[in-house]
């Protein structure tokens, strides 16, 4: 079964996994606090972009705790039914299915690029970070939270995940912070996620694009 298919047959199930309440919902609480700081030193409208926004929980939290007039967000995601029920649960937001290798084709800029569990599925790591690079303002905000295999137990823990979801690569901390440091962005804040002693280490990095990234690209 490839990717695309795994996804459309948790998309139904998706908010009601057990993953939910350790590590999808703890992580939207982190990503809505960035936010709303990022927000705060804004001067005008934040326009946002959720890369593999599944159904939409993170947009919609977003949507429900801050202004209209302060942010707005777009999702896009590589599962026709993640992105069907996104369009379900909120019928006035945009969502687009489309694989994060291809985003380079929206022509909009944002000031903010959300990825959430999504990296580690994603092949070229190194590329898509440079492309979410050329989709931000400068002075743009990069926030990724993702599991990450640092240690045995990391390991153990995440062979579970495996069994449910396709193929992916849970880069270890040092090798996501040599990732970063080989692209246009710095990073400001690193948090460990960890609600449970037998969950997987669970990271968010919080990356500033460089004011002179898009003339680096």
């Amino acid at each position: 079964m490839n990717s695309t298919k795994i996804w459309d047959f948790w998309a139904h199930k998706y908010e009601k996994l057990w993953v939910q309440k350790y590590s999808l919902k703890p992580t939207r609480k982190l990503i809505l606090e960035e936010i709303r700081k990022i927000a705060e030193n804004s001067d005008g409208k934040l326009e946002i972009l959720d890369a593999g926004c599944a159904t939409g929980q993170t947009i919609r939290m977003i949507k429900d705790n801050l202004p209209t007039d302060k942010v707005y967000c777009q999702g896009i995601d590589i599962s026709p039914k993640m992105i069907e029920m996104a369009k379900n649960l909120d019928p006035e937001g945009f969502y687009e299915c489309l694989d994060v290798a291809q985003m380079v084709l929206i022509p909009n800029k944002y000031n903010v690029i959300i990825c959430t569990h999504s990296f580690p599925y994603y092949y070229r790591k190194e590329e898509i970070l440079k492309n979410f690079s050329k989709m931000l303002t400068p002075d743009g905000y990069l926030i990724m939270v993702q599991a990450s295999q640092n240690n045995l137990w990391d390991k153990i823990a995440m062979s579970f995940v495996k069994l449910t979801t396709s193929q992916a690569e849970y880069p270890s901390l040092l090798k996501m912070l040599k990732l970063i440091l080989a692209t246009p962005f710095e990073l400001e804040n690193l948090k460990l996620l960890k609600e449970k002693f037998y969950m997987a280490s669970i990271f968010m990095f919080v990356c500033k694009n460089r004011k002179d990234s898009i003339s680096e690209n």
